[in-house]
């Protein structure tokens, strides 16, 4: 089926260039990974000779995340290898670039899946290991790392609800990718069943855990939190609850709730991370439309002492100002996007609420339930509730926070065992 799959990708190509040409003179995105999607920024490299590279491919922000501890590992243990990165977006491009300095590690944006460009892109790299962090599978590019003799790991896997019924719709077409794949290290159970429906070999699967467990965390001291203050602009004078990753629909509820909470706890401050950090400008006018002093982390002069709502809009910054947090609430979760990641809340012994729409972390949301340091709510009223009670009682909220913590310890390891599958390859 791969000549149907290819001339999909040539009747489409017309329509792809348009929208991306589009995207980039009206909204600005895609000004530096056009051409590289292409495969046009490996240009001058030369394919090393023994072959000992290992290719990491992550397609974004919270991917790349997830897979530095095991970038580091595989570092250290195989500095005889060449390490390359590949992301398919500018924001999990900078931060690889950003985490990633010094290390001798490039990073570059991963080819459209066209076969002439893919072949190219194979040939040059000469991978012996290629990585794929979650789950974006590509029929060309996994066919033609096969065919060069690389050895190809999926980790971190996951078939998320919202995937798996349009995978199973194409189940027939994925045998050959899926066949190309030597090693499945998937995060749960239910990704292993979901991923052996959908034709995966039993003796490839392994279930390893979440890598998203494994980040390096270290509970933040006071002079951290002034550091991070003074960094900032802005000192709130109460208690911090933290929204990180919210999306449309969502910030109306939670400045609702933060409007019940402010009449008894005047001095609560709420920092609302949005999703998508170009939407600040309109997080930040529905703030003030609600009455409320706001102030935007891009635009530092607008961020004072007395700002009640301070938009957090940049990239990479999210995961450090947990530490500043009294609670938090994770977004995606009021409106049926799937939820986001909790873990980074619930490592720096904050606790978290989330909503009914969790899909995407599920696991790690069943882990923080049942550890009582996480809390799920069916909606607006019942967030209110939840925050009263931490609002009334804070040595009950550090209590909370502290069981999500060591919840998500004992739950380590995951990196380890990735390891292990890698090493058997190598």
């Amino acid at each position: 089926m791969n000549w149907l799959y290819n001339a999909l990708w040539l009747a489409a190509l017309p329509g792809i260039v348009c929208y991306l040409w589009l995207r980039r003179l009206l909204a600005g995105k895609y000004r530096r990974n056009l051409r590289p999607r292409f495969g046009l920024d490996l240009e001058l490299r030369q394919r090393p000779a023994n072959n000992r590279v290992i290719w990491v491919h992550a397609l974004s922000v919270g991917e790349v995340a997830s897979v530095l501890p095991l970038v580091h590992l595989l570092r250290e243990e195989y500095p005889a290898y060449e390490l390359l990165f590949s992301t398919a977006t500018e924001s999990g491009n900078e931060l690889a670039r950003d985490r990633l300095a010094g290390a001798g590690c490039p990073v570059f944006y991963t080819p459209l899946d066209l076969w002439w460009v893919v072949r190219r892109v194979v040939e040059r790299v000469g991978a012996r290991l290629f990585l794929l962090v979650e789950t974006e599978l590509w029929p060309n590019l996994l066919r033609y790392l096969s065919r060069q003799g690389a050895h190809t790991v999926l980790v971190n896997g996951r078939i998320s609800d919202r995937s798996f019924p349009r995978y199973r719709l194409f189940r027939p077409f994925l045998g050959s990718t899926l066949s190309q794949v030597q090693r499945f290290c998937v995060q749960a159970e239910e990704d292993a069943r979901r991923l052996l429906a959908l034709g995966a070999q039993l003796d490839r699967v392994r279930v390893t855990g979440n890598l998203k467990l494994d980040q390096p965390v270290t509970i933040t001291s006071t002079a951290e939190r002034t550091s991070l203050h003074r960094r900032l602009g802005w000192v709130p004078q109460g208690p911090v609850w933290i929204a990180g990753s919210t999306h449309p629909g969502e910030e109306e509820i939670l400045l609702r709730v933060f409007g019940q909470l402010r009449r008894r706890f005047p001095e609560l401050c709420l920092i609302i991370a949005p999703r998508h950090p170009e939407r600040g400008g309109d997080v930040a006018a529905l703030a003030q439309g609600a009455g409320w002093r706001s102030g935007r982390r891009s635009l530092m002069g607008a961020v004072s002492a007395a700002t009640d709502v301070f938009v957090l809009d940049t990239l990479g910054e999210l995961a450090g100002l947990y530490s500043l947090g009294t609670f938090a609430f994770v977004g995606g979760s009021l409106v049926p996007s799937g939820g986001h990641n909790p873990v980074e809340a619930a490592q720096r012994g904050v606790p978290v609420v989330f909503g009914p729409h969790m899909n995407n972390f599920r696991d790690i949301a069943a882990i923080l339930r049942e550890s009582a340091g996480g809390f799920q709510v069916p909606g607006e009223a019942e967030l209110t509730q939840r925050l009263e009670r931490w609002l009334e009682a804070p040595e009950v909220c550090a209590q909370d926070g502290e069981r999500a913590r060591r919840a998500l310890e004992s739950h380590r390891g995951a990196v380890r065992r990735t390891m292990e599958v890698i090493r058997e390859l190598l």
